[in-house]
C-alpha cells in the first residue's frame, strides 16, 4: 500500500464500511463531536467534518500517522480536527 493510498483511505471495502457507518449515523452531524480511536489516516474524522461536525478528535499511537493527519487537515483547511498520540487500549 502506497503513502497516497494510506492518506486517502482508499479501498472498496473501507469505502463501503464508511458509507454504511455514516448512513447509520445520519447525514447531518452539525454541532456534534466525533471520536476516532486508532484513527490511522483520520478518514472518518475528515468525513465527519465534511458533514458539519463541530469537533473530530483523532487518536492513534503512531506519531507519524497523527503528524500526517494534522498536516493534511491544515493543507485542506479543516480546523475542527484535534489530534492526539496515545494508545486507545491503554
Amino acid at each position: 500500500m502506497g503513502f497516497k493510498h494510506a492518506l486517502t483511505g482508499g479501498g472498496g471495502a473501507a469505502d463501503r464500511v464508511r458509507g454504511a457507518a455514516f448512513n447509520w449515523l445520519g447525514q447531518g452531524l452539525t454541532g456534534k463531536g466525533t471520536l476516532e480511536l486508532d484513527a490511522g489516516t483520520g478518514v472518518l474524522g475528515r468525513e465527519a467534518q465534511s458533514r458539519g461536525a463541530q469537533l473530530s478528535v483523532a487518536l492513534d499511537r503512531n506519531p507519524s500517522l497523527i503528524r500526517a493527519l494534522a498536516g493534511v487537515a491544515t493543507v485542506i483547511g479543516i480546523a475542527g480536527i484535534e489530534t492526539h498520540v496515545d494508545d486507545a487500549l491503554r
